[in-house]
Parts: C-alpha cells; structure tokens; sequence
C-alpha cells in the first residue's frame, strides 16, 4: 500500500486465516454465520440456528436442528428459496 505521502507499506502474512497456525476467535465464526444468515432468515430464526449449532457436541439428536428452518410459516429469501419460520 501506498499512503498519501507516498510511504509504501508491505506486510506479508505466513499463515492464513483460520488455520491452525492462526485460528480464528470463538467468536468470529459465530459472527460470520449471523452475517449471512440473516440475509435470508429473520434475526430470531438465524439466532435459534446458530445456539443449536453450538450446542451440537451436547446434543442426543440433530433432528432439532435440522427441522429448524423448516418449521412453522414461511419465508422466501432473495435467492428464491423457501423458508419456513415460526
């Protein structure tokens, strides 16, 4: 990168994001998961995903989770597909 000054700035990175050599935080996954969800999914229904998500390893069935999109009402997101929310 160039600054208005004219400095030149470089920096290289040796291992990518979210790799083991440079993992990413518990959070940021969570995060990016909200980010593209709700963009087809109403803020609760992604929210109610993401916690069943989480609580998967803890879980005696993924039929919760799976049924989850689908369940009561419906929603259309812009790529066409059907949703069904509560």
């Amino acid at each position: 990168m160039t600054t208005r000054t004219g400095e030149k700035l470089e920096a290289r990175v040796e291992v990518n994001r979210g790799g083991p050599g440079n993992p990413l935080s518990d959070e940021e996954p969570t995060r990016k998961f909200h980010d593209n969800a709700v963009r087809s999914l109403p803020e609760e229904r992604a929210a109610e995903i993401a916690a069943r998500t989480l609580a998967l390893p803890d879980a005696q069935s993924i039929e919760d989770l799976t049924a989850l999109p689908t369940s009561a009402g419906e929603y259309r997101g812009r790529d066409g597909y059907r949703f069904r929310t509560a």
